[in-house]
């Protein structure tokens, strides 16, 4: 089943020498078939490890790859590239909007915080207190945010109140 053109196959050839690749080591072999996994992706990305892989994952800032085998998941290089932009664009400088504070579609607590001057205790007291209106959302974790139009509206009246 040897081709003529190979000949004989001198007994020092490796693997390595046959296929490019040596078939029992795995990152190796992912290597070759052009996938590879969150640890390599982390170097790419200039993390310290895959769990900071795993986090960006779950916090929704990187797709999942397509191929997922036994928890493992296993990266193609499309697929590396576009988390590559995906995590260059959350790791950007945001652009500064109203209040000193980027635009967004949810303001927080500690946002909130940052616009009227006080610290994230003294905004969650106004809002139990009722001195300032509660935000009407609240993300899938339970936290409160506020819209723009809320922030909006919670500025004018603190300060006309002279509240602070």
């Amino acid at each position: 089943g040897i081709p003529e053109e190979v000949g004989v196959v001198p007994p020092e050839t490796t693997w390595k020498d046959l296929l490019g690749f040596d078939p029992f080591n795995k990152t190796e072999r992912l290597a070759a078939r052009g996938t590879f996994t969150s640890t390599t992706m982390a170097e790419r990305l200039g993390l310290k490890n895959s769990q900071a892989v795993n986090y960006l994952l779950n916090s929704d800032v990187l797709a999942q790859p397509a191929q997922v085998i036994g928890g493992v998941r296993y990266w193609k290089e499309e697929e590396a590239q576009a988390a590559e932009e995906a995590y260059q664009k959350h790791t950007a400088e945001p652009e500064v909007y109203r209040w000193g504070l980027p635009k967004r579609e949810r303001y927080y607590r500690g946002d909130v915080a940052k616009v009227l001057g006080v610290n994230g205790e003294r905004v969650r007291y106004m809002v139990d207190r009722g001195m300032v209106p509660a935000p009407a959302g609240r993300d899938s974790r339970g936290a409160r945010f506020w819209t723009e139009d809320e922030v909006e509206r919670l500025v004018k009246q603190v300060v006309r109140d002279g509240r602070d």
